[in-house]
């Protein structure tokens, strides 16, 4: 019943002998459905909450190398740009970036 199906067939069967079933069949969809989305909603914040202490458990470190390369790239288009500034006769030597 949880998934609805067949559920009005049931209703159906029932319902002559006991003309109230219907409020035990509604009901107990209301709680099913009630409970299947705050699962729901706890596995999602349960990952968003171990996602959040990974990140917060990431060595500093982890960037550095990344830095490192991009300051080193950075360095290379100032010294280019300097080069540029400078004259064309210091130009030849250094290809565009």
């Amino acid at each position: 019943m949880l998934t609805l199906e067949g559920w009005a067939e049931v209703l159906a069967e029932v319902r002559p002998g006991r003309p109230w079933a219907w409020l035990y069949f509604a009901s107990f969809i209301f709680v099913a459905v009630f409970v299947v989305v705050n699962l729901f909603v706890a596995v999602m914040i349960n990952n968003l909450e171990k996602a959040k202490r990974d990140e917060a458990r990431r060595e500093p470190g982890d960037d550095r190398e990344r830095l490192r390369s991009e300051l080193a790239r950075l360095r290379e288009g100032l010294d280019w740009l300097e080069t540029l500034a400078s004259g064309p006769d210091r130009r030849a030597g250094y290809p565009s970036p």
